[in-house]
């Protein structure tokens, strides 16, 4: 039977690229000749993302003093309002073009994970499209981590203060464009990184990480990631931040670890480690879903965070924090060319 495609009402045309649309094009596609409850359920959902992106489109970064002055100096303000922004206030200096991109972006990865569900091949569905909609899932997790990323930096009084602008003009393009700038688009390393992680488990063991680095270069990690952390003049914190990266628990975990190693003058396989923290390390040990790659860096950020807070020893900021830094220390505007070229420098 040939089968018909979606036809878009242009009064609900979703922001999806062009990418997304053929694969959502497609699912449904399979799924009103096979499962057309859930393809009529999720066509509601295509549509309320639809909406969602109308509504991005509608709303102004820049406040309505814009239209009183020029734009380049409400931008200007806007970038010094965000690049001195108080942490316990930070949602609220937000503007409103932020949030809505935010919902945005959660809409989209609500229903790619719909959509991936239910092509789940184990329930009958169809892996070729499952497989798609799991890479355009990760992706779009990976674009709103590396927001937060920016967001985090809007308040770091760590960073220096010309970075916390630059993060915070790449944040007025990111909302600005927001349906259609990915991770691939602007910080391709990132998500090739992610990507890796996602592929490799935690033996633990002497907690050396030589094992699990090893595996990160097998699983195509960019060397440039790799590099910037093993190079002669990392600092502590930026070890200490890749150590959190490669094993999936925070410094002090990993601290009790070593020293119940010592203790013992053996290594530690994930039952003793289990043992020696008091929890279960199945989701430590394997993050191969984006919804765990996601809680992975949410973890290691709100540690960093209130490392920070308290003076705690330990890394101040993640290891993507990092390299995202790096990256805008390079690049004044977030452009198509400027980031997949970029190289750290040695």
């Amino acid at each position: 039977m040939r089968r018909e495609p979606i036809v878009w009402p242009s009064e609900v045309d979703p922001v999806l690229d062009s990418r997304e649309r053929r694969l959502v094009d497609r699912s449904l596609v399979w799924l009103r000749e096979h499962r057309p409850r859930e393809a009529a359920a999720l066509w509601d959902h295509v549509k309320r993302v639809a909406r969602l992106g109308d509504v991005l489109d509608r709303t102004p970064t820049l406040p309505l003093g814009a239209m009183m002055r020029d734009e380049d100096v409400q931008e200007a303000e806007l970038v010094e309002r965000l690049a001195h922004a108080d942490p316990m206030g930070r949602e609220l200096l937000l503007p409103e073009k932020a949030h809505v991109a935010r919902a945005f972006q959660l809409a989209k990865i609500a229903l790619l994970r719909e959509l991936r569900q239910v092509l789940e091949p184990v329930g009958g569905g169809e892996a070729t499209l499952h497989a798609e909609l799991h890479s355009e899932l990760a992706q779009s997790v990976y674009t709103l981590i590396a927001t937060e990323i920016l967001v985090g930096m809007l308040s770091d009084q760590l960073l220096a203060e010309p970075h916390r602008r630059r993060a915070a003009r790449q944040l007025i393009l990111l909302w600005e464009r927001a349906a259609q700038l990915e991770i691939d688009d602007f910080c391709p390393v990132l998500e090739a990184a992610w990507r890796a992680r996602s592929r490799i488990g935690v033996q633990f063991g002497a907690l050396v990480g030589a094992g699990e680095y090893m595996r990160l270069v097998a699983s195509d990690c960019p060397a440039e990631f790799l590099d910037y952390f093993v190079r002669d003049d990392a600092g502590d914190d930026e070890v200490q931040a890749f150590e959190e990266f490669l094993f999936n628990l925070p410094f002090e975990e990993l601290t009790r670890l070593r020293a119940a190693s010592r203790e013992r003058g053996s290594v530690i396989d994930r039952a003793a480690a289990e043992q020696i923290l008091g929890r279960s390390l199945a989701e430590s040990a394997s993050i191969g879903d984006p919804d765990s790659v996601y809680r992975s860096y949410a973890r290691r950020r709100t540690a960093a965070e209130h490392r920070r807070w308290v003076g705690a020893p330990g890394p101040r900021r993640t290891a993507e924090a990092y390299i995202l830094t790096t990256v805008l220390a390079g690049a004044d505007r977030f452009t198509t060319a400027e980031f997949p070229s970029h190289k750290f420098s040695s």
